[in-house]
């Protein structure tokens, strides 16, 4: 490699790890799944500001059937993290646990969800929250569907709409939990 070409690549390498300064707030450092805190056995390096919810279900995974056919089976119900990856990624730790380390618990509004679950929503990921229209084909418990910023949805597909969170508060009372959070957040900054 040339010189001054390699001086170049060390000093933009140098610069991408020092700290950014954008319009006067510094970013976070990125955080780290360590491959041992991941299911999968894979390191994760990710920006924290970009984690949009944390949820608990059942781990899928795929294995072969009888005939070769692929087939999904539900283990065990595992902390998934949402916003960091194109499919959630299953971690060892409590969602809390989570948040908490990677210092971003204040952003995120506790929800109920299916099956008595909490999800852990970042306010700032919400985009729009709509009341289920009838007739139910969700469970009756339901009071809100609510729709996340860009990047995958709960139930990730591919597809321009990302599926809805639904979850057991009512519209409004998701709004006065989200523009709490919000204001919290701005007051902060």
């Amino acid at each position: 490699m040339h010189p001054k070409l390699a001086g170049s690549v060390l000093f933009l390498a140098f610069v991408s790890l020092a700290p950014i300064d954008a319009q006067g707030a510094k970013l976070p450092a990125l955080a780290v799944i360590t491959s041992e805190e991941s299911v999968d056995g894979i390191t994760f390096i990710f920006d924290p500001g970009k984690v949009s919810a944390v949820y608990v279900m059942p781990l899928a995974t795929l294995r072969r059937g009888i005939r070769g056919t692929l087939q999904v089976h539900h283990g065990s119900p595992t902390t998934h993290v949402w916003g960091i990856a194109a499919s959630p990624v299953p971690i060892k730790a409590t969602p809390e646990a989570f948040l908490q380390k990677n210092n971003i618990d204040s952003k995120f509004v506790q929800l109920k969800t299916l099956e008595d679950r909490k999800l852990y929503l970042r306010a700032t990921a919400v985009t729009l929250i709509v009341s289920p229209t009838p007739p139910p084909s969700h469970d009756p418990k339901v009071k809100s569907f609510i729709f996340p910023g860009p990047g995958p949805g709960p139930g990730a597909r591919a597809s321009a709409t990302p599926n809805p969170w639904q979850v057991f508060q009512t519209p409004d009372e998701v709004k006065e939990l989200v523009n709490a959070k919000r204001v919290q957040q701005e007051a902060s900054e």
